[in-house]
Order: C-alpha cells, then sequence, then structure tokens
C-alpha cells in the first residue's frame, strides 16, 4: 500500500509540474540573452577609494571632462535614473567616449586605510570608510547631499553643470547630450 502511495504522488507530482500540457506546448521558449541594461551596467561599477585629485589629473590627460556620478546602492531614485539612461544608447555613447565618468557609492563601507581616516567638521565625524569620504567630497566641493547627483567638472575642477534627481527626460537628454 506503501509503494502505491508513493507512486500515486510521483505521478500527481510529475503531471502538476511538468511542461507537458497542451497550453504549455504554445509558450515559446526565450533564450538567455544580455540585456542592453546589463551590457551597459558595467559603467556604473564601483571604483574603490579613489582620490580626488588623480581623476582630475587622469581628465586632463584623457582630455576630457570629469563626470561624478554621486550614487548609493539603496537609492530608488538612482537606480530609476539609471535604468533610463541606461536605455539610451546615445548617453551611454557620451559617458564611454567623452567623459571620465566615475560612480562613487556614498553608502560603500568599505574601510579606508587608517592613514587617509580624518575629522569632517561638515560632517561632524571621523571618516572611516569610502563612502563616507565620498559623501564628504560631495559636500564639501559642491553643497550638497543629494543622490542622485551628477556634476561636470573640467580639468581644474570647475563645475561646468550638475543634475539631481528627476523624471524629466528631456533635461537629463539635455544635461548628458549637449556639450557645454
Amino acid at each position: 500500500m506503501k509503494n502505491v502511495f508513493s507512486i500515486f504522488v510521483a505521478i500527481l507530482l510529475t503531471s502538476c509540474f511538468s511542461n507537458t500540457s497542451e497550453e504549455n506546448k504554445s509558450i515559446p521558449k526565450k533564450k538567455a540573452t544580455v540585456s542592453k541594461r546589463q551590457e551597459n551596467s558595467v559603467i556604473f561599477q564601483v571604483q574603490g577609494n579613489l582620490n580626488y585629485n588623480d581623476l582630475l589629473k587622469k581628465a586632463a590627460e584623457a582630455k576630457k571632462q570629469l563626470l561624478l556620478y554621486f550614487t548609493a546602492y539603496t537609492a530608488r531614485s538612482t537606480a530609476e535614473m539609471e535604468d533610463y539612461i541606461l536605455q539610451n544608447e546615445a548617453i551611454i555613447q557620451r559617458l564611454k567616449n567623452d567623459f571620465i565618468f566615475v560612480p562613487l557609492h556614498l553608502d560603500n563601507r568599505e574601510e579606508l586605510p587608517k592613514k587617509e581616516w580624518f575629522y569632517s567638521e561638515i560632517k561632524k565625524k571621523e571618516i572611516k570608510t569610502v563612502g563616507s569620504k565620498y559623501s564628504h567630497w560631495q559636500v564639501e566641493k559642491f553643497k550638497t547631499n543629494a543622490q542622485p547627483f551628477y556634476v561636470i567638472l573640467d580639468a581644474k575642477g570647475n563645475k561646468v553643470k550638475d543634475l539631481i534627481y528627476t523624471k524629466d527626460f528631456s533635461k537629463i537628454n539635455d544635461f548628458f547630450l549637449r556639450t557645454e
């Protein structure tokens, strides 16, 4: 009796979870493909503990403007803007070809080397993590703590223009696609 019950359960489970019914046969199987967002998302990858002056030097040597992107892993608004940007091929090409593009994650918990720790008068605390360092830079240099925050700098570190969170696609396109 135990074997009969086991066979019954096996048949029942097989029929419930198999893809052999007539209605399932008409569903085309999707091939695994890399989406545009996945393909382009490499430009948003974390780059570790960066030095502001080294970034300016790199931009000057490349004869490009520096585009800093202050972001956070957990900020929904940054993900919304990234989704739009990653689907816009013209913006992607500008980011790849015309700028030194640097994402700076303010919630990056990677610890700074102890010799780089410092007390921030702005933040009123000791800065010990990469993300806190970037947050300090943002407030010190640009007087904002918004995410997302994009800022284009010339080779001397002068602000050319900036953009905070918006759902206005014309503002996003204007910021990324119009040359200053």
